[in-house]
């Protein structure tokens, strides 16, 4: 029955609606009081329960009294919420521009108030968090980016339009100064992204005609894996990004943003004595990396 419970939730069912579905499936026929024992749904709970799952039409129900209920067959119930959610997807896009445009001003709003930060260190949590404030500082960033990453978080984030594109509008389009500091990764791994890279930009359909700078102020480096013990990005010393480890996932799931003067400080020292213990990469690699951003420019 747990099971049963579990994937019912995980559908988008309450755990009451789960636990009482659950226990109709393994009586087949029962009325509200039974299935309330069955459940452990409180007797006070169960009618309401009931009648949701029927407006969802997930039951059916006697006209005797006391009501008695059935389920729907199974393979009915599954289709009836793909139906459910396909809709209620085809809903949130049919409203997605009007969101985006009324949260964000909203979001905006909030920013500029934020902007003379009180707060000097802020907690991220989950990987779209911590890629959404990596895009913001190469959004903000008007002088210079200073960039270093795993093996694990390059290969995680490596040319994504969320960071990708931002990161190449920052150096090629803006001229911001960029200095990346790349894990030396094999050629396996290298062909593997690339590969993905292409297969999603070649749904893509193109965007308009881009001027880009024709010499970026771009300079990557390459170290070993074993010597980049995290993921970090700078951006005008004005603000850092510390990637936080999954202790067995190997790549960061959380992360710290600064604003602290004094860190962002030493972090960037620190970055820079890495930076001259790299060894440049080669012309070839460099060309190809930034031909690759620009397509994710004009595609996105």
């Amino acid at each position: 029955m747990k099971k049963g419970i579990e994937l019912l939730e995980n559908f988008g069912l309450t755990k009451y609606q789960s636990k009482t579905f659950v226990a109709l499936l393994t009586r087949g026929e029962a009325t509200a009081k039974e299935l309330s024992e069955m459940s452990t749904v409180p007797i006070t709970k169960i009618y309401a329960i009931l009648k949701s799952l029927e407006s969802l039409g997930y039951l059916k129900c006697s006209l005797s009294r006391p009501k008695k209920y059935r389920p729907i067959s199974i393979k009915l119930l599954v289709d009836s919420i793909i139906i459910g959610k396909k809709r209620s997807i085809e809903e949130i896009i049919k409203q997605k521009e009007n969101a985006i445009s009324i949260l964000s001003e909203l979001y905006d709003k909030g920013e500029k108030r934020d902007e003379n930060q009180e707060n000097l260190v802020w907690m991220l949590s989950g990987i779209d968090s911590g890629l959404e404030a990596v895009a913001n500082l190469f959004s903000k960033a008007k002088k210079n980016i200073y960039l270093i990453a795993t093996s694990e978080d390059w290969k995680m984030s490596y040319l994504k339009p969320i960071t990708g594109r931002p990161w190449g509008e920052a150096t090629l389009i803006r001229g911001v100064r960029c200095k990346m500091i790349q894990p030396s990764l094999n050629l396996k791994d290298v062909y593997s992204t690339l590969k993905l890279t292409f297969s999603v930009l070649g749904t893509k359909k193109k965007r308009k005609r881009i001027t880009f700078f024709s010499k970026p102020h771009i300079e990557i480096r390459k170290l070993p894996q074993e010597k980049i013990n995290f993921t970090m990005g700078i951006g005008d010393n004005k603000s850092l990004i510390i990637g936080l480890k999954h202790p067995f996932r190997g790549y960061s799931n959380a992360g710290l943003l600064i604003y602290d003067k004094n860190i962002i400080k030493g972090f960037s020292d620190y970055f820079l004595s890495l930076w001259n213990s790299a060894k440049p990469v080669s012309p070839v690699y460099k060309k190809t990396f930034i031909n690759i951003v620009k397509r994710i420019i004009t595609h996105y």
